[in-house]
């Protein structure tokens, strides 16, 4: 029998398995995440789907079982079978320990694991389990992208067409062999293939283009890029194409319909920095393969007749799983007809139908696409909450829009306007608009056309305050808004309660107005032991540059006490309301 080893779950991880409503019918799945010095990492988890295994970038390590009813032994005995499965279909290793998560009604706020082997009879309990708040210590992601031309036999018969789809598509797969792969780092000429030293990755963030600018980035990802090269000669490109004897040309004559599609493959993987090189690539050649495979399904899916859709992969990096998800979507598809695809994904991933993650628009932002962007987002990121204080946050992302930006100048008279464009910045962000920002010419228009303004309002330089910002919010996205009054700044503490449950329900920015100036609340702290509140604030009054040290430093974003607040001043807040959707 092996020695036990040590099991590292993600915390979020446990609170999916958690919080998922537990039933008499067992809700089975697989557990993604690595294996390293430190065990078994247990990253994430996706229920079980008809015999496809997605790993989302990472190797099966486990299996998951939730019921209401069923004994850790009954739930151990339906999980042995999966294991079996999943090592015969080469998901998982089948010469490595398992780990094994349980949940059943005998505890309500733990999982329970334990490990399988083939070589052992029974479960064994692990040498240790810990769970951890970040379990991509000591990883990086490397990402691999390509665009290959598949062509193929049209067939308006949906059947047909997907079978010459599958014929063309295992001809590429065949060319995405590890051994005939290299990778081409990013800004270098840097090139990693299989039979690579056995070195890590760490050394390459050196010879990356982008490696300064990530460090410059807080909380950014350790993100290497890689373009993928297939070898077209040579001995190991001849064995890929599976014909190592004298070619031979089989001639057919007959009329058909040939079309072609590009297949821009986009792949990303989380892996330890200290990973063998040969292991980096087999993990990435297997998800390009998978990634044709998911490719070619889409577009069979979405194409009709002798319209041929395509289909790109997308990026996503869901608060609530904290891994990466990657979605394969048609384009041409409008967000609604794609809506039955997005409630298979949050069911696969055990998360809530309450809010969007998967829509286009919450796609990540890469390194790369963050610095073509005009403005910032998250300043407040890396800003420590005051000690001892329960802490609510914004949820997701939002942009820092200030005085001056856009070349329009309005210091002193638009920064409730500023704080109306980072809110309705963070409804684009989460996915649940795909309206423009509104201008401060289109703001007041809309305010004129609801009957709140005269005509000559347009154009002007007149402040607007919380209660406006409310009526754009409905005009323009449907968004219902909670106004809350207070007397004096010295009152708004009395309001620290509600401030933090709207931000564990809704989770937006909120505009506060009054004292002659306007301001965005992204946080709250609460001490309950003083009855002392902090507010995280973001100041739009900011006239500088897209700064982020600039911005932080200098207090247009941090944590503000309640002093900060005219204490005579009679204040507004807008309390934007999420609306329930995916």
């Amino acid at each position: 029998m092996p020695p036990a080893c040590d099991v590292v779950l993600s915390e979020l991880l446990c609170q999916r398995l958690l919080k998922h409503p537990l039933s008499s019918s067992p809700t089975l799945g697989y557990v993604f995440g690595h294996i390293s010095k430190r065990g078994i990492q247990c990253v994430g988890c996706a229920v079980q789907n008809d015999g496809v295994v997605r790993s989302f970038g990472y190797s099966v390590v486990g299996v998951f079982c939730l019921s209401s009813s069923l004994s850790d032994n009954e739930i151990y005995e339906l999980c042995h079978p999966l294991v079996l499965k999943y090592q015969q279909e080469g998901a998982m290793d089948s010469n490595l320990e398992v780990a094994v998560i349980l949940h059943s009604d005998t505890s309500k706020t733990a999982v329970s694991t334990q490990l399988v082997s083939l070589e052992a009879d029974c479960p064994m309990e692990p040498k240790s389990v810990t769970v951890v708040p970040d379990v991509h210590t000591g990883t990086c992601t490397v990402r691999a992208r390509a665009s290959l031309m598949m062509p193929f036999e049209m067939d308006p018969d949906p059947k047909f067409l997907l079978q010459n789809l599958e014929v063309a598509a295992s001809r590429i797969k065949r060319r995405l062999v590890a051994d005939v792969l290299s990778f081409q780092l990013d800004g270098s000429g840097v090139l990693m293939r299989r039979n690579s030293p056995e070195k890590g990755l760490s050394d390459l963030f050196d010879q990356s283009g982008d490696g300064s600018k990530q460090r410059r980035l807080k909380n950014s990802q350790r993100i290497l890029s890689f373009a993928v090269l297939v070898q077209c000669t040579g001995e190991a490109a001849v064995d890929a194409c599976g014909k190592s004897c004298t070619p031979v040309i089989h001639y057919q004559r007959r009329t058909f319909k040939s079309c072609s599609v590009v297949l821009p493959l986009d792949v990303v993987a989380t892996v330890g920095v200290e990973d063998p090189v040969p292991d980096i690539v087999d993990l990435l050649a297997q998800e390009l393969v998978n990634q044709v495979d998911q490719l070619v399904g889409c577009i069979a899916r979405f194409s009709k007749g002798d319209s041929i859709c395509s289909a790109q992969p997308f990026h996503y990096w869901p608060a609530e799983c904290g891994h990466w998800v990657t979605v394969v979507y048609p384009d041409g598809i409008s967000q609604e007809n794609l809506l039955p695809c997005r409630h298979e994904l949050h069911k696969l991933l055990l998360l809530p139908e309450d809010r969007p993650h998967f829509r286009k628009s919450n796609v990540y932002a890469f390194p790369n696409d963050l610095a073509s962007e005009p403005y910032l987002r998250n300043v407040h990121v890396g800003l420590n909450p005051p000690a001892g204080c329960e802490v609510r946050l914004v949820f997701g992302q939002y942009r820092y829009r200030h005085y001056q930006q856009d070349r329009m100048d309005d210091n002193g008279w638009g920064c409730a306007y500023r704080s109306l464009q980072t809110i309705i910045s963070w409804f684009q962000l989460q996915g649940h608009t795909e309206c423009a920002t509104p201008t401060h010419r289109e703001i007041q228009q809309i305010l004129v056309d609801i009957g709140d303004k005269p005509s000559s309002f347009v154009g002007s330089k007149q402040w607007i305050g919380s209660q406006e910002v409310g009526f754009v919010l409905n005009r323009l996205l449907g968004v219902e808004c909670r106004t809350m009054f207070v007397s004096s700044g010295a009152e708004l503490p009395t309001k620290s309660r509600e401030l933090m449950a709207h931000f564990e329900k809704h989770g937006t920015p909120v505009m506060i107005g009054g004292g002659m100036l306007a301001h965005t609340i992204i946080g709250i702290a609460f001490d309950s032991k003083t009855g002392e509140s902090h507010y995280l604030v973001l100041d739009p009054h900011y006239t500088g540059g897209e700064d982020l040290s600039t911005v932080q430093n200098k207090g247009w974003c941090g944590w503000k006490g309640a002093n900060f607040w005219d204490q005579n001043s009679f204040y507004n807040l807008c309390l934007p309301q999420r609306p329930v959707v995916i």
